[in-house]
């Protein structure tokens, strides 16, 4: 111990001031580091994206013309709809049971929970006996 010098306090709070400062300001330019670098990625997403642009505005415009032409379609399915003539004998009673009877006993049958088996009660409801219903249920259904 006796070639030692004894080092002042102040010297060792400057010492640890400056070691302080300086890990202080590499963590701060580690955090630009960070930001920088992070810019560049952005940037380098972005580029991917402008190349990428064209292609999606294509595939957008071609999916716009693809909608427009299918609400087209629809829209002349619905004219046709509205306009359409039943063919001649189309409307005409089946078994005495015409188009608007035979909705109604099919309509009838939710009070019966829709229980099929019951289509000849409803049926009868309407003063259609079960041989003519079963005959009018086999036309009407393949007419619709």
């Amino acid at each position: 111990m006796g070639n030692e010098q004894a080092v002042p306090i102040r010297h060792c709070a400057v010492g640890l001031m400056l070691f302080t400062a300086a890990r202080d300001s590499a963590q701060q330019r580690h955090g630009v580091q960070e930001q920088i670098m992070s810019m560049f990625k952005q940037f380098g997403d972005m580029a991917k994206m402008v190349k990428a642009a064209p292609g999606l505005i294509d595939q957008a415009d071609g999916l716009a013309a693809q909608s427009e032409a299918y609400r087209a379609r629809m829209d002349a399915q619905a004219v046709h709809a509205m306009t359409a003539q039943a063919a001649a004998g189309n409307l005409d009673p089946i078994a005495g049971v015409d188009l608007d009877v035979y909705a109604r006993i099919v309509k009838g049958l939710a009070a019966f929970q829709y229980d099929e088996t019951k289509l000849p009660v409803v049926a009868g409801m309407f003063g259609v006996d079960p041989s003519a219903w079963a005959e009018a249920q086999v036309g009407w259904g393949a007419r619709i």
